[in-house]
């Protein structure tokens, strides 16, 4: 489809009438980096204002995977790093991946295995894996049939390691697996 132009009494780059543009990535933060429900609570309206794009499915219950990223919330973790044996000192050497595995259990272990190794591959010790907490009730019936394992693989830096190495090493470990 050719770009409209002005003649066709279409003004701006943005063309209302193609109600197929994506959204984009929006941002919300506050100017001090102070970290708030609040920014979370303005982060999911901003999720839900997507739905005018038709982001659902023919189920309307199911949608198209938008969501909100936020930074570790370590303190939620601590009863789960603990049970690994990890204390609150060690945060600046662990990471957390977070991994969607196949439902079935036999290959849900066959990917932990595989994450594992790359991340040990990669000089880092896999400490542990951590189920999320998920509510598949709150799902439409498509999504609930497609929901896969959704876990946390604990990681941490190898003893030794500059912390500098840290980063290329997570990205080594994704890209090995």
């Amino acid at each position: 489809m050719p770009p409209r132009t002005q003649t066709d009494g279409y003004r701006g780059l943005h063309d209302p009438a193609d109600f197929r543009d994506a959204c984009g990535t929006g941002f919300v933060a506050r100017i001090d980096g102070a970290a708030t429900h609040d920014i979370v609570r303005q982060a999911v309206e901003g999720v839900v204002s997507l739905t005018h794009r038709g982001a659902t499915n023919a189920d309307p219950q199911t949608g198209d995977g938008a969501g909100v990223t936020i930074a570790i919330p370590w303190a939620t973790l601590r009863p789960d790093l603990e049970q690994m044996g990890l204390s609150f000192d060690q945060l600046d050497q662990l990471a957390l991946a977070m991994v969607f595995l196949p439902a079935e259990p036999a290959a849900a272990q066959r990917a932990r295995s595989v994450l594992s190794a790359a991340a040990q591959r990669a000089g880092l010790e896999a400490v542990g894996w951590r189920q999320v907490p998920i509510q598949p009730d709150v799902l439409g019936p498509w999504a609930r049939n497609g929901l896969p394992a959704i876990e946390q693989l604990v990681l941490r830096r190898a003893s030794g390691a500059p912390a500098e190495e840290f980063g290329r090493a997570l990205y080594l470990a994704r890209r090995l697996a």
